[in-house]
């Protein structure tokens, strides 16, 4: 039977029959039951993932009712200029979540905006992900310095100053920073959202960015092979699917899916929400700070002290250039040969 709605959580519905209790997200046309109970941290990321998969676009302000001089003003200048269009839909992207969390303050004087107030906005973010709370930072800098460049606002209420200046980035290692074994085995000991899990596991196992990672479709693996041509470098690759990746893939529905990653409403991630999503879920088990592209490293990593040759590792992660993958093996032949250099010390005769 139904029951009200739980208090304090917007569109969540509580279902009671036979004893047992269940939970039920209804938004714009939304009806998705949450697994588990509100006691568990992974009910509340299925929750807050619903929440973003069903925000309604943001409605633009109307040209008329823009003031001039606001922060509204200075993002739709901004958005009108070569600069913004010389960037790629991916970056596009980045920049329009950032400026969303200026909704609330964008009739304010685009010259009022304080380090304070940027500061605030960030920390609510890191919240949720430190990496998405740093990107916040740098798009709303490159804003400003874009209006100082364009001297936005006219007598007092040109811009000056940006707001961005000196502050520093808040997310932990870095996206270059390599998950370790432990790293991994900690992540996989705990339950995730399928998409979550699908997504990590690929990147794991075929070292692939973000953007082809959850491009990826069921036409593209042929139950053995993935085929994919990476969107930054447009190489061709042809990768055999780990023994474990294969068993993940085999197990997952074909019919009807637009792509092997999904959202909890069977929609494919954009980029920004897969990066929120993840850095939640890496949060939840106590990974904060460490980063999707991280993976791709690790992979690269593994493939190195597994003995592979330069050429191997650049067939897999597509490496237009064997300088970046000798990376992975020049450091690999230095750590073994450092644990040899030390077991004949150890076993030298005093």
């Amino acid at each position: 039977m139904p029951a009200s709605k739980r208090r304090g959580a917007k569109y969540l519905h509580t279902y009671r029959s036979r004893g047992r209790t269940f939970y039920y997200f209804r938004r714009a046309g939304a009806n998705v039951r949450l697994h588990g109970d509100p006691s568990s941290p992974a009910f509340w990321e299925q929750y807050s993932q619903l929440l973003r998969d069903t925000e309604p676009e943001r409605k633009a302000t109307a040209p008329e009712r823009i003031q001039a001089g606001s922060i509204a003003a200075l993002i739709r200048t901004f958005q009108a200029a070569p600069e913004w269009r010389a960037k790629g839909k991916g970056a596009q992207e980045y920049y329009r979540r950032a400026f969303r969390s200026l909704d609330r303050i964008e009739t304010q004087p685009a010259n009022a905006l304080a380090r304070r107030h940027v500061l605030r906005i960030r920390d609510e973010i890191a919240a949720t992900s430190p990496t998405v709370a740093d990107r916040f930072i740098i798009c709303v800098r490159t804003l400003y310095a874009f209006a100082i460049d364009r001297e936005f606002g006219i007598g007092p209420r040109r811009v000056t100053a940006n707001p961005c200046a000196g502050i520093k980035r808040i997310a932990k290692g870095g996206s270059r920073e390599a998950w370790t074994d432990e790293q991994h085995a900690t992540f996989e000991s705990h339950a995730h959202p399928e998409g979550i899990l699908t997504g990590y596991l690929i990147a794991t196992y075929t070292g692939q960015r973000l953007g082809d990672v959850i491009a990826l479709r069921p036409q593209d693996y042929d139950g053995k092979r993935l085929h994919l041509t990476q969107q930054k470098t447009g190489r061709q690759l042809v990768i055999p699917a780990h023994a474990r990746l294969k068993r993940h893939l085999d197990s997952l529905p074909h019919d009807g899916r637009q792509t092997f990653v999904l959202t909890t409403l069977g929609r494919p991630f954009s980029k920004t929400g897969f990066s929120e999503a993840f850095g939640m879920a890496t949060a939840r088990v106590g990974l904060k700070g460490m980063t999707f592209h991280g993976l791709r490293h690790s992979t690269g990593k593994r493939l190195a002290e597994a003995g592979c040759s330069t050429h191997e590792i650049q067939a897999i992660l597509g490496h237009t250039t064997l300088a970046n993958t000798e990376l992975y093996t020049s450091a690999a032949s230095q750590e073994r040969l450092a644990r040899e250099a030390i077991r004949k010390l150890e076993g030298r005769r005093k």
